[in-house]
């Protein structure tokens, strides 16, 4: 009985007014590949893990106002090391360098690097359909509620590559998963990390399969407002576009090679 009050007392808190909020959360991504390199010698572990470390544990900003939100790398290198290039080329896959939103328009422009062309995905927010869970836990010094949803994964991005089963992947471009977010209505922000948005709080862990979000730190300015600026610089396509490019791209180099 405790824990369904206080999940109520939490969600009838979010109608408080939430102009002027503004702040950063820090975001440790980590996805596993669920490979076992323990049989391994041991230079060949040694740069398996670092190749891991290296593509799939990254730590992202989520810079939001009560409106508007950019995120993206803490230390984005805009020349990616030659085996992060070789990689993506060899996968076909795309990267992502940031993600604005502006949840009062409902747009997301995403811009990400195909095989060394820039792309800005203009497009309508995606929308999921939250179920929330009466179950709560403690994240730091917020208290957080769970919330699932099914949703669509695109497999040429190579941070979901692996958060899903091999037997999903073949001859698939996406897959439905579960996603598991945790939100606190403490912060009275519709936001998260990535693209994923529309729960009553700031979400401060996400699990998407194999594929984990959380928030290591938050820093609130209430009342000084973050300028937010949306990326320039790209073709600008939405996102039924760009799979379109992308899947045909996959074609000509399967055809050629």
């Amino acid at each position: 009985m405790k824990k369904i009050l206080l999940f109520f007392f939490a969600i009838l808190s979010f109608s408080l007014s939430a102009q002027g909020i503004t702040g950063k959360a820090f975001y440790k991504a980590k996805t596993t590949t669920g490979e076992d390199y323990s049989e391994m010698p041991e230079e060949k572990r040694l740069r398996k893990e670092k190749r891991d470390k290296e593509l799939y544990e990254k730590t992202y900003i989520l810079t939001f106002n009560n409106k508007e939100s950019i995120y993206k790398e803490e230390e984005f290198l805009n020349e990616a090391s030659p085996y992060m290039v070789g990689f993506l080329a060899a996968m076909q896959s795309y990267s992502t360098e940031s993600v604005y939103k502006n949840l009062e328009s409902q747009r997301i422009i995403e811009a990400r690097e195909f095989l060394g062309k820039r792309f800005l995905i203009d497009d309508t927010l995606p929308k999921l359909e939250w179920e929330l869970v009466k179950e709560a836990k403690q994240i730091g010094d917020y208290t957080v509620f769970k919330a699932v949803a099914t949703m669509k994964i695109d497999l040429n991005d190579y941070r979901m590559k692996n958060s899903i089963n091999e037997d999903s992947k073949e001859g698939k471009i996406q897959a439905n998963v579960i996603v598991t977010a945790w939100y606190a209505p403490q912060i009275p922000v519709s936001n998260g990390p990535d693209e994923f948005s529309g729960l009553p709080g700031l979400i401060l862990e996400l699990n998407v399969n194999r594929t984990t979000f959380l928030c290591s730190k938050i820093i609130l300015n209430t009342g000084n407002k973050n300028i937010i600026n949306p990326p320039k610089n790209g073709e600008i396509v939405t996102f039924e576009k760009f799979e379109s490019i992308v899947a045909d791209k996959k074609k000509e180099l399967k055809d050629k090679f």
